[in-house]
């Protein structure tokens, strides 16, 4: 849903986990001015990353820091429930770390998704928005 969208950034809280979810193409069909999304995961845990090394000096490594998986803004390449978590392949395109993306994995009992205006959307209804968004991207002439 969230297709190359990027996490920018988080706020942990004892509650759990908000993701700021930038995904221009997708906020704008609400409403034009729109850029992101948040992304509430109540009672998030278990959450690590298992990177992806840029070259064979550095050696894949899990990350269970939150502030150390969010450090670098990571691009949503795809999700899906495996296992009974939430694994995320993400890319990461900065530099400064050793890795070029990897897989978010955790557990939540919930979450929530708002856009700018603190309208909350149900699952299928941003399906939807997306859907009608790449069936316009493939055919471009309609």
């Amino acid at each position: 849903m969230f297709h190359d969208g990027v996490i920018a950034s988080h706020l942990a809280s004892k509650d759990g986990l908000l993701l700021i979810v930038e995904i221009k193409y997708l906020a704008q069909r609400i409403n034009p001015a729109y850029t992101k999304f948040l992304l509430c995961l109540f009672d998030a845990r278990d959450i690590q990353f298992h990177t992806w090394p840029n070259n064979a000096d550095n050696p894949a490594k899990f990350i269970s820091a939150i502030d150390e998986i969010f450090q670098p803004h990571l691009a949503i390449l795809q999700g899906e429930v495996r296992n009974q978590k939430i694994e995320v392949v993400c890319n990461q395109a900065s530099p400064n770390f050793p890795y070029c993306g990897g897989e978010l994995e955790f557990h939540a009992e919930s979450a929530t998704v708002s856009d700018e205006s603190g309208r909350f959307w149900r699952l299928e209804d941003l399906e939807e928005l997306s859907k009608a968004y790449w069936d316009e991207w493939s055919n471009p002439t309609g």
